[in-house]
Order: C-alpha cells, then structure tokens, then sequence
C-alpha cells in the first residue's frame, strides 16, 4: 500500500498529514479539468481524489503553447500552481521551462523549487519544436540536476530518440530523466533502460496499451527479447499519467500488468523518482563564486 505524507514545511512546521493509499499521477495538467475549462483553477477535492483511487499528483504548470513568446496560458502563472498545490498535502508542483525565455525560466524554477518544494521541472517539447539535445534545452537539465529533481518531457509523437535519449542521459548522469511520447515505441523504451540507468517512462492509458501491443507481436515473432527484461522496466522505470483524461476513467482501464509491475507503475517509482515521501531538501543552489567568496570572508 502507497502512503504519501506531505513533509515538514520551510518554516519547520508540520503540514496537515494525508496518509492514502492509491495511484500516482505524474502527467496532472489542470488547465485540461475540469472539462468546463480550468482557469481560474479548481483543484480537485479530497473526496475526488479518494473516489478515483488517486493518493497523490504532480501538477504541470501548462500542457499547451501557441508561440514562442507564450509561456504559459495567459491565465495560468507559477504563482497559480503554488496556491493549487498549497490547498492539498496531496498535490506536488511541476517547474515549467521555456527555453525561448532562458534566463527568466530558469529563474523561476529556482524559486519553485528552492523556496516552494516543486519536486520537478516540466517542459512539453512538443510546443516549442525543438529535439531533445537541442541546445536550448542544456539550461533546463543542469537547472534540474543542480537542485537534484527530476525533469520531465512530453516529446512529440513519432520523435525518434536514436542516441538523443543516450545522450543527455550520459551528460547528465545525475539526473533522472521522465519521458513521455504519445505512441512510444517499445524498441526505444527497452534500449533507452538498457543503456541509461537514469532514464524513467511515463505512459498514459493509450501509449501503456500501444506498448503491449508491440510487446506481444515482439513475443509472439521470437525476436529473442526477454519477457524478464520487459517486466523489470515496468516494475523500475515506467509510471502512470492522466495526461488529460478524467481519473475515473483513466484509473479504472483494464492494465495488463501483473501485481508487482502493477504496484510499482501506479504508485512505487514515481514515489521513489520524486521523493514524494521525503521532506524537502536544501535545494537552493549556490555558484562556484560565492561559495569562494563566502571562504574567503571566513
């Protein structure tokens, strides 16, 4: 059973404790809900959480841009999300990162991060058409691995990830890297776990079931891949996300996972990934100057 605590506060008091037992959801975009638009945002109700089996989600600060220049809806701001996830132990912020907007991006994940707990960046690749190894995208990783949270990437369907995934995996070693991909191929989740130890999956109800399907015709020609291997990237890579979809439908869809990859794509890695049960760590950076600075002053 999954229990998620909200930690101790930056003030050093206890937060109201929500101990549940339930699923993870790592692909929360509250501007997509409720379906009579989300801005203002609603957050969702305990009682809401407990009837679709949901302990605990990671909230995205935005799932859509229409330029360069937007970055996020024009109704939903950083300080938006901290008040979403303010109103419940259960909700857990998200950074955005716009890598057209470097210097302001990487200002505001700091803050999120530093001084509001967000246990993640999140950038939708997709809306700005660039490649993961693009080098716009280098400030949001080291930003990330710096303060030592995960980053998540929505890529765009079909997104070929030949070396790219290898890539930044291998600059940034200490980094744990969520991947999520409408239509993922099962060829590239498999090769990108056995290569990259740092690199996790987050699949919503339609790219889980793309996966199995290409999973069984791979079973059922005898490629020769092992039906262990695949069974251990469930059970220590991949998690679960609405991506959108209302959670009593998106919880409930018949998954074809045995119990143990079962337990650990709805709950286990994602609370491992991002340290849901942990208490926030002093993650506020400091540069290689200041720290001489502050040596020479002693």
């Amino acid at each position: 059973m999954l229990t998620i605590e909200k930690p101790v506060s930056s003030t050093g008091n206890m937060t109201d404790l929500q101990l549940r037992a339930g699923a993870i959801d790592v692909l929360f975009h509250p501007t997509s809900r409720p379906a009579k638009g989300g801005c203002p945002l609603h957050p969702p109700s305990q009682a809401e959480m407990d009837g679709a089996g949901v302990a605990a989600a990671l909230v995205a600060q935005c799932d859509n841009w229409s330029c360069e220049r937007n970055w996020l809806c024009e109704e939903t701001k950083l300080d938006d999300v901290r008040q979403f996830i303010e109103s419940s132990s259960r909700l857990f912020g998200l950074a955005g990162y716009n890598p057209f907007d470097i210097t302001e991006s990487v200002r505001e994940i700091e803050l999120a991060v530093g001084n509001y707990d967000f246990r993640g960046v999140y950038v939708h690749l997709a809306g700005f058409g660039l490649s993961l190894t693009d080098a716009r995208m280098y400030p949001a990783f080291a930003k990330a691995a710096e303060l030592a949270v995960p980053i998540v990437v929505e890529l765009p369907a079909g997104c070929a990830l030949d070396g790219d995934v290898e890539r930044i995996a291998g600059d940034f070693p200490e980094l744990k890297i969520v991947l999520a991909q409408p239509n993922p191929s099962v060829a590239d989740l498999m090769l990108a776990a056995a290569h990259c130890e740092n690199v996790f999956f987050a699949l919503d109800a339609a790219s889980l079931a793309r996966v199995m399907e290409q999973w069984s015709g791979l079973s059922s020609s005898r490629t020769g891949a092992s039906p262990d291997f695949f069974a251990e990237i469930f059970e220590q890579r991949c998690m679960w996300g609405s991506n959108g979809r209302e959670w009593s439908e998106a919880v409930r869809e018949p998954f074809p996972l045995t119990s143990t990859a079962r337990a650990a794509f709805f709950q286990g890695n994602a609370k491992r990934v991002f340290a849901l049960d942990q208490p926030p760590a002093n993650r506020k950076p400091r540069s290689l100057v200041t720290e001489i600075l502050a040596a020479e002053t002693d």
